[in-house]
């Protein structure tokens, strides 16, 4: 504890220096110079590591990341009942409906129109913290998955005999690179696209997915589609591998009928929505573990699940990126013969994840020098321990944009199409940019990124003494992970730090 407190204490004695808080358009001096809050987060991470080198001995057994908490019956039959999952069906399809027929009859002006705020401040960073701080409600929630559903409902009863989808053999070489290929896309709308606040654009982007979506149900069947294809149901998964709860299907005759070949192979069968969706209220129940955990129990990642964990990575590392003055000064003598934005933001897009990706595996080479493996699994075992991290910026990032934007959908509920209805009584209230102060949102970020990236080192740490045999070697492989997971949090310290400009 004594280690871990200087470099706090550094920062603490040094004069002070003017940067922005990122995400502010107040200024806000820091109390120390920003490179000394930069090392100083990388010396905790450092010193982290060899804390764990020092006390975090060999796991012997499963028994050291099962550990958990049932929840009493009477609690999860409540939290599973029927007529709640109902009720968040009909909850998640209202708001998809909201959202395209706001954005189709609403007001064009965004700040009027609730489509933008449902989709880009309550929902993609909203429910993104609520997977990972309460578990994978996008099962329940997934309108895509409710409608798809209710229609094979009606079909059932119409023609009982037959299969409302395809069922079509899904390629296994295939793996989730559908999901990956939209889920870029999606990344590409909301980083690259002109104008994707403007309701219409969203609108249209959101049926045009939707067509997308019920196709590959139909032709694979909906649980198959839901589990490779549906890019945001791997999203939300994968986020909700590091929240406290997971639900269980005890009786295993459901998971070996399970098209999905869920982990029930590996000894349990957590949070398969085919599983879940069959079994009765008395054969499943909520257990509530550590967070992060899951993630030490992760099945190892296939080719097209590691590129997906660090396209997410790279992409919001490049929603930060694209907004500082380093950008700029980057395309401006680049691309200076470019000049629609959307061609110059579509190059750095692609380039992000290039690098990230050629950068992880540069890592995992380095790694297979020091401790010999075969490189793809390697990198293929170590992937999910950047889980925390892009969750870690995620919060850091998006923090203040939450808290200050959210307070729209305040008036919004009130007026959702901006024809001037006052429902709620709401429609006259005005966003309190004071709500939070820079001060705050950037030690916030501080501290989210610096446990985010000691977390990510210590589930690294772990994944190594299961892939090696020697406890010399799972720690020698830790060393070029280790500098890998320190550059990346000194460049999202860095770029959290940056003034925001418009590109």
């Amino acid at each position: 504890m004594k280690l871990l407190s200087i470099p706090l204490l550094l920062v603490c004695l040094y004069p002070t220096k003017s940067v922005y808080a990122h995400g502010f358009g107040e200024r806000y001096d820091l109390p120390v110079p920003l490179w000394l809050y930069i090392w100083g987060a990388a010396a905790v991470v450092l010193i982290s590591f060899l804390a764990m080198i020092r006390f975090l001995k060999r796991p012997r057994d499963q028994a050291f990341v099962d550990k958990y908490f049932t929840v009493p019956r009477l609690v999860t039959r409540i939290a599973l009942h029927n007529f709640l999952g109902r009720m968040l069906e009909v909850i998640g399809v209202a708001i998809f409906l909201g959202v395209v027929v706001a954005g189709f009859i609403g007001s064009a002006n965004p700040n009027y129109n609730i489509a933008p705020t449902l989709v880009w401040v309550i929902w993609w960073v909203g429910f993104a913290y609520l997977s990972a701080i309460l578990g994978n409600l996008w099962i329940v929630i997934n309108p895509w998955n409710t409608l798809y559903k209710w229609s094979e409902s009606i079909y059932h009863k119409v023609r009982p005999n037959r299969s409302f989808s395809l069922n079509c053999a899904y390629p296994s070489h295939w793996g989730v690179w559908p999901a990956v290929v939209l889920f870029i896309g999606f990344a590409w709308f909301e980083l690259a696209y002109a104008k994707p606040a403007l309701p219409i654009k969203i609108a249209t982007a959101t049926l045009g997915y939707s067509l997308i979506t019920w196709l590959g149900m139909a032709v694979y069947g909906r649980s198959v589609w839901l589990r490779t294809g549906e890019c945001f149901s791997v999203v939300f998964g994968l986020l909700a591998r590091f929240s406290p709860t997971e639900c269980h299907v005890s009786d295993t005759a459901y998971c070996k009928e399970c098209s999905l070949r869920c982990e029930f192979r590996l000894g349990y069968c957590r949070d398969c929505p085919e599983c879940l969706e069959r079994a009765s209220g008395l054969t499943t129940s909520i257990k509530i573990r550590a967070y992060g955990s899951g993630l030490l129990k992760s099945p190892r990642a296939s080719n097209s699940m590691t590129v997906f964990i660090l396209v997410l990575l790279s992409t919001v590392t490049y929603d930060g990126l694209m907004a500082t003055p380093f950008w700029r000064d980057i395309y401006t003598p680049l691309f200076r013969n470019l000049h629609d934005p959307v061609i110059v933001n579509s190059i750095g897009l692609l380039l992000c994840p290039i690098v990230l990706i050629l950068g992880y595996l540069g890592t995992v080479e380095i790694m297979n020098k020091i401790a010999p493996r075969q490189n793809m699994l390697v990198a293929q075992t170590f992937v999910v321990s950047l889980i925390p991290i892009a969750l870690a910026y995620h919060f850091a990032h998006y923090f203040s944009f939450l808290l200050i934007q959210g307070q729209l959908i305040i008036p919004l509920l009130s007026d959702p199409f901006g024809f001037g209805w006052d429902v709620l009584n709401t429609a006259n209230y005005r966003v309190d940019i004071g709500i939070i102060g820079a001060e705050f949102v950037w030690m916030f970020a501080v501290i989210t990124i610096v446990l985010g990236h000691m977390l990510a080192v210590y589930i690294s740490h772990y994944l190594a003494f299961r892939l090696y045999e020697k406890d010399s070697m799972a720690i020698r492989s830790q060393l070029p992970m280790l500098v890998l997971m320190l550059a990346y949090t000194m460049l999202s310290l860095w770029i959290i730090a940056q003034p925001i400009i418009e590109v």
